[in-house]
């Protein structure tokens, strides 16, 4: 069943909209004949022009948009209607969403409503879309271009077996003893990026998301050391991660152990 926002889209604001654009669109194609016409002097093909445009008129299916427009309210649909409409349209596309109204996370990026300026922010994205299922299309969107995006997962696991290494050699300098033990993933990230204005760049969902795909790629084996990725026991301080299916996992500790071992 439709709702509010979507029939007053369809029925409402689409039939004069529609109407206008056609009309636009004979006005340009008129107002392009009469352009040639003057810029060659065809007086004939320029009166014929003109008769046609006076016989256009834009008015009647512009006033009837307008008054479409200004006959809903569309904060009070945000503040109300919105939610239940988005998140519906979510569960019906399979993605799988979190948070409420005006703030919602799909993993590994947050969605934001702006009512003041009628439109949503998607990670960083600004777009003017408020019909939820369209909305809901660009947030799939966002999600298949992150996956598109290079991935090096024999970096990336290069990467965290680095931080680990450096952190253990820490430890051990401290207690004068070798520790090699697990480290957590979240001292993991604030080692790799040590700055705020850094993880604004790169916030802990995307190197949860880069955990993520790390699991679901065949590089689990980085110069003869196996990485282990592991709950750990300091649950509450575990990395969130969540599948394409929304299924959550969660991930406290990132050790390495000699293959063989």
């Amino acid at each position: 069943m439709p709702s509010e926002f979507e029939s007053f889209l369809d029925e409402r604001l689409g039939p004069s909209s529609d109407q206008l654009d056609r009309r636009a669109r004979r006005v340009a194609s008129l107002s392009r004949r009469l352009t040639q016409a003057v810029r060659v002097g065809d007086m004939r093909a320029a009166e014929a022009a003109l008769r046609d445009l006076q016989g256009l008129p834009v008015e009647e299916p512009l006033t009837a948009a307008a008054e479409a427009a200004a006959g809903f309210d569309y904060r009070t649909y945000l503040a109300g209607g919105f939610d239940a409409d988005f998140q519906a349209a979510c569960r019906e596309a399979g993605v799988p969403l979190e948070g409420y109204f005006p703030n919602y996370f799909v993993f590994p990026f947050p969605v934001r409503v702006d009512t003041e300026n009628l439109s949503v922010v998607i990670n960083r994205k600004r777009v003017g879309m408020l019909r939820p299922s369209s909305l809901v299309g660009a947030v799939r969107e966002e999600r298949e271009r992150l996956e598109r995006s290079p991935f090096n997962a024999g970096e990336f696991i290069g990467i965290l077996f680095a931080v680990w290494s450096r952190m253990n050699a820490q430890a051990s300098a401290q207690n004068k003893l070798d520790v090699r033990q697990p480290q957590p993933l979240k001292l993991v990230y604030k080692d790799l990026v040590p700055f705020a204005r850094w993880r604004r760049e790169y916030p802990e969902s995307f190197f949860a998301y880069d955990l993520q795909r790390l699991l679901t790629s065949d590089v689990l084996i980085h110069e003869g050391w196996q990485c282990i990725l592991e709950r750990g026991r300091a649950s509450g301080n575990a990395i969130r991660l969540v599948d394409r299916d929304g299924q959550e996992r969660l991930i406290s500790t990132v050790s390495f152990v000699q293959v063989g071992e």
